[in-house]
């Protein structure tokens, strides 16, 4: 799997995340949400389109390397501010629900 594809899992999962636990949205929602702020924040580029001479988001399929770690870092800082959990792997593999960037002890 290619660094891209792996941060693209990376980011829809976390997208996913959120979207379970606002529990109105679904993950594409969340990660379109987030372009949308991105966006304001000059951090993701628009293209425009041949036909209506219009500016539209860069499709979230067509996101590199560096705007999926972009995608991430700002995946990471709403589910902060907001105080949701994210699933984050381990060095050992496993699965576990982090907040504010720190391990939740049950």
């Amino acid at each position: 799997m290619t660094k891209s594809r792996e941060q693209h899992k990376h980011a829809f999962g976390h997208a996913g995340s959120i979207a379970q636990q606002l529990g109105e949205y679904t993950a594409l929602e969340v990660l379109y949400a987030m372009i949308g702020e991105l966006i304001e924040d000059g951090l993701w580029p628009e293209v425009g389109h041949k036909w209506f001479h219009k500016a539209a988001p860069k499709p979230w399929s067509e996101a590199d390397s560096a705007l999926a770690n972009t995608m991430i870092d700002k995946l990471h800082a709403f589910a902060d501010i907001h105080g949701l959990w994210l699933m984050e792997y381990g060095e050992n593999g496993v699965a576990e629900r982090v907040y504010y960037g720190r391990k939740h002890e049950d």
